[in-house]
């Protein structure tokens, strides 16, 4: 009995390790968490409600760094599985690109992909604000829960914030050179986990 008491301090210092530099979220009202990607902002402050949460320094301060963001939905009788969810889930997407931020922003669609991530099913579409900003939007379905976190981010911008490396080269196929990063957002999308 007292050998897996032993593990527990080395499971906790893994689990400590692989989250350094990074903040905890807890939404208030939903069993959701995530880190925080410190190298990836400026200042992480946020604006929390029941269901959402962005971290930005302001309206306008986007610019500087992205805005990230989550939002946190209760799943229905309409995704009871991950086939229906994929399925059901490109046209909420392609829906979510062109008015979630609007009218700020005018997001065209330049591509998707679908994936897994802990072997939850996910799918990400990427969308266009041309001279403006790119958004990366990527739905989870958890286990009671789907999760929507997304990433706003100037279409050109200065390296200094996160890894920056071309946007056509990481993912999808599209025709234009911006610079996004991949790297923190893909940190941020995957450290969103249901709790309970």
């Amino acid at each position: 009995m007292r050998f897996p008491l032993l593990l527990l301090p080395l499971a906790l210092l893994a689990i400590s390790e692989a989250h350094a530099g990074q903040d905890t979220f807890k939404f208030k009202k939903e069993p959701i968490s995530l880190y925080i990607p410190a190298d990836c902002m400026l200042e992480r402050k946020h604006k929390e409600k029941d269901n959402s949460v962005d971290f930005a320094m302001g309206k306008y301060y986007w610019m500087a760094f992205g805005l990230y963001s989550v939002q946190v939905f209760h799943r229905t009788d309409k995704t009871p599985d991950a086939a229906t969810f994929l399925a059901n889930i490109k046209d909420m997407g392609l829906n979510f690109l062109a008015h979630d931020r609007s009218p700020d922003f005018a997001f065209q669609f330049v591509g998707d992909t679908t994936y897994d991530i802990r072997g939850e099913p996910a799918y990400r579409v990427v969308g266009v604000d041309k001279g403006k900003a790119v958004e990366a939007v990527t739905f989870v379905m958890h286990k009671s829960r789907i999760t929507i976190a997304s990433l706003i981010y100037p279409e050109q911008s200065s390296p200094e914030f996160g890894s920056h490396v071309p946007f056509k080269a990481v993912t999808l196929d599209v025709p234009f050179a911006a610079t996004f990063p991949w790297d923190c957002y893909t940190r941020f999308v995957e450290s969103v986990e249901e709790t309970d």
